[in-house]
């Protein structure tokens, strides 16, 4: 281990008015670690430059099966005096392994300002990762009383993620589901600890029957009250490929925690789907409505040669009136499909 520190150019004259320059350096096979800063009378400005040893991090991740693909670095920047303080963060490098799953910091940033008098924290974080499953950016900022974080902590976030078709793929094996390409999704939220608003818009492209189907999920800001588990919003999903042409909307509201308690409204239109081993060619155009609350469930679906409605007043028993022309099981579902 090697330890140098520096005091230089102290001045002062005993009352208020004092300065100097402080410097130190640790080089240890635990960290290294590069301090200097400066202080005139209440102010002070000082940069803290760290890296850790992968070796010595290595067992605190172990049982995770992460490991460190290098040694992580970052930089503290502060400046103030007795009563504030403003900060900046940066991890120049952070690259992980967990199984097969690697991750690599672009940008990790974060900055902002802190009340020591009143115990304020103000902050933006700014982040880009990438990864054989994604690629990530994050903006954000936050502000919080510490004293009081329950009630005073709000933030608003905007985050943008391309997931690799190879990743998610290998989710949706078991689902008969092939995905082409990066699916994009972009995330906004805010509020605290107890309310949150969010958004969703998501698009990608499926791959059935060696047809490419564009597919978009798009959601109206959707809105959460922790406390009371209330929840209020709205869910909109499209395709439009020769194979697969359909839109589904749905709005909700109620509590989440109790599906009796949340009322859904979704509505389905199929103009054309075959795929998945599934063809709904001999039944387009078909709706499917289903509204759902607390006074039970009610069903229609009305098609070229199905007219069915089925209503629930307690989930357990369901009566239901259908009408049908010829159908063919074999034409809408692939035989082997069929177990019997």
């Amino acid at each position: 281990m090697c330890i140098r520190d520096g005091i230089k150019n102290v001045r002062s004259d005993l009352k208020t008015k004092h300065q100097a320059e402080v410097t130190f350096l640790l080089d240890s096979n635990v960290t290294q670690a590069d301090i200097k800063g400066k202080f005139k009378n209440n102010t002070y400005d000082f940069v803290v430059n760290i890296e850790g040893e992968k070796v010595f991090l290595a067992p605190f991740v172990t049982e995770q099966n992460i490991h460190f693909l290098s040694n992580p670095k970052l930089t503290i920047e502060a400046e103030g005096n007795l009563d504030e303080v403003d900060y900046k963060v940066t991890v120049h490098r952070l690259d992980l392994k967990q199984n097969e799953n690697t991750l690599k910091s672009q940008l990790l940033n974060a900055f902002g300002h802190y009340s020591i008098k009143n115990n304020d924290l103000k902050t933006i974080l700014k982040t880009k990762l990438d990864s054989n499953m994604a690629h990530l950016n994050l903006d954000a900022d936050a502000h919080v009383d510490l004293d009081d974080i329950n009630h005073t902590l709000t933030f608003d976030s905007h985050t943008t993620i391309d997931a690799h078709d190879g990743y998610l793929n290998q989710l949706l094996k078991d689902a008969n589901v092939t995905l082409s390409g990066d699916t994009k999704i972009t995330l906004d939220a805010k509020g605290g600890m107890n309310t949150l608003t969010a958004q969703l818009n998501a698009s990608g492209h499926v791959l059935a029957q060696k047809i490419l189907s564009a597919m978009t999920i798009e959601t109206t800001p959707i809105s959460l009250n922790l406390k009371t588990h209330q929840v209020e919003g709205s869910v909109k999903v499209d395709s439009n490929a020769k194979n697969m042409v359909f839109n589904l909307n749905s709005n909700f509201v109620g509590d989440y925690m109790n599906p009796k308690k949340l009322k859904t409204k979704s509505r389905l239109k199929v103009m054309q789907f075959n795929a998945f081993s599934v063809n709904l060619t001999s039944l387009v155009p078909l709706m499917l409505n289903v509204d759902n609350g607390e006074l039970g469930a009610v069903v229609n679906l009305d098609s070229k040669k199905i007219q069915l409605h089925a209503k629930s007043s307690d989930y357990d028993k369901v009566g239901f009136d259908i009408q049908t022309d010829k159908l063919y099981l074999s034409q809408i579902i692939e035989l082997s499909l069929i177990h019997i």
